[in-house]
C-alpha cells in the first residue's frame, strides 16, 4: 500500500457571505473523494472591515434582502426583511478568533470552537 503525505487544503472564507456558504456542495464532494488525502485548514476572514465600504458600492438593506432571498434556494439561512443598516463581516469574525484556522475536526474550546465546528460541519 502506497502512503502518501496528505495534501493541505487552506480554505479561506467569510462566515457572512452567500457565495462561500453556496460552494458547501463542492466542498463536500472533495471531502468525500479525498477523505484522508486533504488536511483542511479553515481561516476565517471578513470582506470588509467597515459598513460604509458597501455603502460606497451601492449596496443598502433592502439591496441585500432582495439577494439573500435568492440563496435561500441553496439553504442559506438568511433573513429576508431588510436590516436596520448594512454590516461589515470583518467584525464578525473576530469572536471566532479570526483571522485563524482550525482543521475541520479540532476542538479548541470555547465559543471560537464552536462556530469553526459550525463553519466546518457545511463544508464536509
Amino acid at each position: 500500500m502506497l502512503l502518501v503525505q496528505p495534501i493541505t487544503v487552506r480554505h479561506f472564507s467569510d462566515p457572512g457571505c452567500p457565495w462561500a456558504y453556496s460552494a458547501s456542495p463542492a466542498l463536500a464532494t472533495l471531502r468525500w473523494r479525498y477523505g484522508e488525502q486533504l488536511d483542511w485548514k479553515l481561516t476565517l476572514i471578513g470582506l470588509t472591515e467597515r459598513a460604509q465600504q458597501y455603502v460606497d458600492r451601492g449596496y443598502t438593506p433592502q439591496r441585500q434582502a432582495r439577494g439573500y432571498r435568492n440563496f435561500r434556494q441553496y439553504g442559506m439561512p438568511f433573513q429576508t426583511q431588510p436590516k436596520h443598516h448594512v454590516a461589515a463581516t470583518s467584525a464578525v469574525t473576530r469572536p471566532c478568533g479570526a483571522p485563524s484556522s482550525a482543521s475541520s475536526g479540532s476542538s479548541a474550546g470555547g465559543r471560537r470552537s464552536s462556530v469553526v465546528s459550525k463553519l466546518a460541519r457545511t463544508t464536509s
